[in-house]
């Protein structure tokens, strides 16, 4: 990188700039020491006392090379200590880049992460858009068999004749259809089981916009006659469909309608009126 070029020529700058300086410090006090030296040796040279130039002499020329070793590992710890420095600011900077790199990439990564939860979201859409119009075909083209309605063709004391009309009112065939229809008079409305209901094997193919009958007989007793005339039984007409459509889907509708007399005109039951 340019900045961690950059801070490396500083750095050999400063490396090169301490050196020169701790050489001409060491210089200097190798001078000094020589200097100092040789007024200690003057100075001894011309003592009264020779036992005592000898011992002035030893004593402060010891004294003078401790103090240039002190003088000597100062100026090297100053050099080492100027290096020390400058290695922790290039670590500091070191790792002033490396938070500022961790935060890009934290940058980085949470940008990735919006854009994954985004494509998430997009793909459930899609999921959920094609499922919709996956059910939108299927209502649309499926095979709707529903009751169409009943109406009385013989009304004879001894006996009534109740017509059923189906039709496929969808835009497919629905195959397998099977009828279950009753009729009864009663003073209470009839619930259907379809569960219960004892289905005949086969069925037959109802075309699209196709109808199809089924005629229900019932003998009346003397009382379900009374009873009609009396408004206190109804004759009632109730049963299930049973078919399949193109999709392969199992599907059932039940009716429930009953008659008031003397009309001939039937209104549907409170309950037992389900298609799916």
């Amino acid at each position: 990188m340019p900045q961690d070029d950059q801070t490396d020529q500083h750095g050999r700058a400063a490396n090169h700039k301490d050196s020169r300086a701790a050489k001409f410090g060491l210089r200097l006090i190798v001078l000094a020491g020589s200097v100092f030296l040789t007024a200690l040796l003057f100075v001894s040279i011309f003592h009264p006392n020779m036992s005592e130039r000898v011992k002035f002499f030893t004593v402060t020329t010891l004294s003078l090379f401790v103090l240039v070793a002190v003088a000597v590992q100062a100026v090297i710890y100053r050099r080492q200590w100027g290096v020390m420095e400058r290695q922790w600011i290039a670590m500091q900077r070191s790792l002033t880049q490396t938070d500022e790199m961790i935060e890009k990439m934290q940058g980085q990564l949470d940008v990735m992460r919006e854009q994954s939860n985004a494509s998430q979201i997009t793909a459930k859409a899609t999921e959920k858009s094609v499922q919709l119009a996956e059910q939108h075909a299927i209502n649309t083209q499926r095979a709707y068999v529903l009751f169409r309605g009943a109406g009385i063709t013989e009304n004879r004391w001894d006996e009534i004749a109740v017509l059923v009309d189906i039709v496929n009112s969808g835009n497919t065939p629905a195959s397998n259809v099977q009828i279950f229809a009753n009729v009864d008079i009663s003073d209470h409305v009839p619930i259907l089981n379809v569960n219960s209901i004892a289905w005949e094997r086969g069925g037959g193919v109802l075309a699209p916009k196709e109808r199809m009958t089924k005629t229900l007989r019932i003998e009346p007793s003397e009382d379900q006659d009374n009873g009609r005339r009396e408004e206190t039984m109804y004759l009632y007409v109730w049963g299930a469909i049973r078919y399949k459509d193109i999709f392969d889907q199992n599907r059932c509708t039940t009716f429930c309608v009953f008659n008031e007399f003397p009309s001939t005109d039937f209104k549907n039951c409170s309950t037992g009126n389900q298609a799916d």
